[in-house]
């Protein structure tokens, strides 16, 4: 069973009619009607009672609507939900911070999540030696770190900048 069926089937109980089903689909009626064969012969069921124009959804077809929305929904969200977080709109933001930075934090993860309300945060609490190793070990997405004018002067230093 593919999901392009179980979508026209849901159409076609939405409209109460192949035809209008297969307007909305912007797909002619013939094809639309092979579909519903196709699905009911594949099941073993009859869907949809047809007589003359008479249109009747068996218990068997009503029991497909609702999983079948259910299903199609499911996927909906499951597409949103990847988009959101390709583009960076949902997921979890790791973040490793020295205990000195810590009162920083809620206000700053306030407004990021007005921006981003999908977006959840790991913390992870240490010295500025173990947040450097975490982040070069691709565990935490963001450091944040107090360091000594010492420790700013190596760390530029050791990348080449004068």
């Amino acid at each position: 069973m593919d999901l392009k069926k179980l979508a026209y089937f849901v159409t076609i109980v939405e409209e109460g009619q192949i035809t209008r089903a297969a307007q909305r689909l912007h797909i002619a009626q013939p094809p639309l009607s092979l579909q519903l064969k196709s699905l009911e012969e594949e099941l073993g069921v009859t869907l949809i009672e047809r007589e003359n124009k008479k249109f009747e959804i068996t218990p068997a077809g009503w029991t497909l609507y609702k999983r079948a929305k259910e299903v199609l929904h499911s996927i909906d969200g499951m597409v949103a939900e990847i988009h959101d977080q390709e583009q960076g709109m949902r997921g979890t933001l790791s973040i490793g911070t020295v205990m000195s930075c810590v009162p920083y934090l809620p206000s700053v993860i306030k407004q990021f999540q007005q921006t981003y309300p999908r977006v959840t945060f790991r913390l992870w609490e240490d010295d500025s030696y173990r947040v450097e190793e975490l982040l070069q070990q691709k565990r935490i997405e963001l450091g944040l770190v107090r360091a000594s004018p010492a420790v700013r002067f190596r760390r530029l230093y050791a990348r080449g900048i004068d």
